[in-house]
């Protein structure tokens, strides 16, 4: 939109021009100077683009050459969390959300990442050529990315700004070259749901007549004789029972004669009685046995990797690339080596990768994988510069024209890249201490690999790294 702005504004100056040819108006004109026109590769978020509380809109970035040949771009987008969101889902597994589409010509590549920890929101994106002679990216929407809204209640404005805290895009063209460029930001306009009123019916209770029941008084029925009439009711003659009088008669007792009679005393005679004495019998006692635990002692931490102070000529293996990386007696935390990777002279500036790495396997059912290190970074580029990530679907060797990166990844066994865990570019000159989880990875055998990319251009970077460990802990 911007590229046809500026076309419109060349061809009123150039109209305006031709209209004015043999008239002096010399004493009022006010020159226009067409040099005036921005001709810097650019990128444009539209502003206000409208949107529903509580639904997904797609916003698009467009990206104008401006009579540049540009060949790679890198950008960042930071959105407002607050009302917006991106669907992190990756389907695919192309390294990029679903959510966001990137478009380009036959012989680039490209891919976003979505970093959901960052305060604002941030998406990193990428577009490149694969291939030399690098060719040129034409004019057009570069990408559109799909943002769920959330409902703020007002109509309001959500901001969709590229990066703040680092450079906001950056632009390579078709020699290697870096061109500076502009960008604009953009926004989202969501309006808040409007609530439907639906009419409720409501029942309205209707006095219904009852009739109560009332108790009537019952009617007591009493007897009448009449007076003409007579009844005969008969008299019975009551006799009193009889007395009974119990009078004593006197009678004879005989009396009992007492005769005394013999009889015979049997002889004692000596019985033999048998007494059975009961034998004393042992009985078993219950003892408890005591109940035996097993107390599982501990398997201690150990360390997987072999050489981390770089003393010793192995366990490493160094890439042959444009700069190969080495061992180091300039730096060392620990010992007398640590590792060199990226180039230290300016005078050798070229556009390598540099690394060292160590294939190890991480056991199944692990309790906790650290990776922890120490790393004395110097660069001579500027660290407000984008940093370099790497598609999934790429090998190192694609990415070109971007700049310097100090970084550590994870590959799998075969050298196949699998995640970018450290990314940095620092002139600290300090060797820090970093520490970063592995405990994803378990069960699998990777690499851990350090190194260093510089682009061939303004300064060189490197990183010296001392004291790796991977502590293991089942």
């Amino acid at each position: 939109m911007m590229h046809k702005k500026l076309i419109s504004l060349s061809i009123i100056v150039i109209v305006v021009v031709i209209c004015m040819a043999g008239i002096d108006y010399s004493a009022r004109l006010i020159p226009i100077s067409l040099a005036a026109v921005d001709a810097s590769p650019s990128l444009y978020v539209p502003s206000q683009v409208p949107a529903s509380a509580l639904s997904s809109v797609i916003v698009p970035v467009t990206f104008s050459a401006n009579g540049n040949n540009i060949s790679s771009v890198v950008f960042s987008i930071d959105y407002d969390q607050t009302w917006l969101t991106i669907d992190p889902t990756d389907a695919n597994s192309d390294g990029t959300p679903d959510a966001v589409t990137l478009f380009y010509p036959a012989g680039f590549t490209g891919s976003c990442m979505l970093r959901p920890l960052e305060t604002d929101g941030e998406l990193d994106c990428v577009v490149f050529d694969i291939s030399i002679p690098l060719n040129a990216l034409p004019s057009g929407t570069l990408a559109q990315i799909q943002f769920q809204t959330g409902n703020p209640g007002v109509v309001i404005d959500a901001a969709v700004n590229f990066s703040t805290t680092s450079a906001p895009a950056s632009f390579g063209n078709t020699e290697g070259q870096s061109v500076p460029g502009t960008t604009q930001n953009g926004s989202v306009r969501i309006t808040p749901s409007t609530p439907t009123v639906t009419g409720t019916r409501t029942n309205t209770p209707t006095a219904t007549r009852t009739a109560t029941a009332t108790s009537s008084r019952t009617p007591t029925i009493t007897a009448t004789l009449p007076r003409d009439k007579f009844f005969f009711f008969p008299l019975l003659r009551h006799e009193p029972s009889p007395t009974v009088t119990m009078t004593p008669t006197s009678s004879r007792t005989p009396t009992a004669t007492v005769t005394p009679t013999r009889s015979l005393t049997p002889t004692q005679t000596s019985t033999r009685t048998t007494t059975l004495t009961p034998t004393q019998s042992l009985t078993p006692t219950h003892t408890r046995t005591p109940t035996i635990t097993l107390t599982k002692t501990p398997i201690p931490c150990s360390n997987l990797i072999k050489n981390g102070g770089f003393e010793n000529n192995g366990d490493w293996e160094f890439p042959v690339t444009q700069f190969t990386a080495g061992y180091s007696t300039e730096f060392a935390r620990t010992g007398l080596r640590s590792a060199r990777t990226g180039i230290l002279n300016l005078s050798q500036n070229i556009l390598s990768f540099s690394s060292t790495r160590q294939l190890i396997t991480i056991p199944a059912g692990a309790a906790s994988v650290k990776l922890s290190f120490y790393y004395y970074p110097m660069t001579g580029e500027s660290p407000l510069l984008p940093l370099i990530f790497y598609p999934k679907h790429l090998t190192f060797t694609y990415a070109q024209n971007l700049y310097d990166t100090q970084y550590v990844v994870i590959t799998d066994a075969n050298n196949n890249y699998l995640d970018t865990i450290f990314a940095n570019r620092s002139n600290s000159r300090t060797w820090t201490y970093h520490v970063i989880d592995l405990k994803s990875y378990a069960g699998r055998s990777i690499k851990v690999e350090f190194g260093t990319y510089n682009n061939g251009t303004d300064g060189v970077t490197s990183m010296h790294v001392d004291d790796v460990i991977v502590e293991y802990c089942p």
